[in-house]
């Protein structure tokens, strides 16, 4: 199954790296950041973090959420964000299809940041194949 996360342990521990020493080399005290998934649809990307905690952009942590706001404003419109919530459960293989409970959106229109609601995860699968989907030629 290409869209499972095989190992909950492994995940886990990619996810308690230990930046917290490039503090003194780069400023205002800022840390490396991560992005858990990308989709790359010949330049129209769609980049995903998954979140234990939260579906709701504000509840991210600061850099994080940065982030991924910088991230979609440089993509002036070609990168969008989603933020699906999960609930990991040990030993058990994370569906990054299946396995999303709620979500919400971001993306870059009229020269501004928006972000969505929260919507359920059964609109998960519909909102990732849409988000990536390429323009239409007129």
């Amino acid at each position: 199954m290409k869209s499972a996360i095989m190992c909950v342990e492994a995940f886990a521990q990619g996810k308690m790296l230990n930046n917290i020493a490039w503090r003194k080399h780069l400023p205002r005290n800022i840390t490396p950041s991560d992005i858990d998934f990308a989709i790359d649809n010949n330049g129209i990307i769609l980049i995903v973090e998954f979140s234990s905690q939260t579906d709701r952009w504000d509840d991210l942590k600061r850099g994080q959420r940065l982030l991924y706001e910088n991230l979609v404003w440089a993509g002036c419109g070609n990168i969008k964000a989603a933020l699906a919530f999960i609930r990991p459960q040990p030993g058990v293989q994370i569906d990054t299809v299946r396995d999303v409970i709620s979500f919400s959106l971001m993306c870059r229109q009229h020269g501004e940041i928006v972000k969505s609601q929260t919507f359920s995860g059964k609109h998960w699968q519909e909102a990732v194949v849409e988000l990536i989907r390429l323009p239409s030629k007129q």
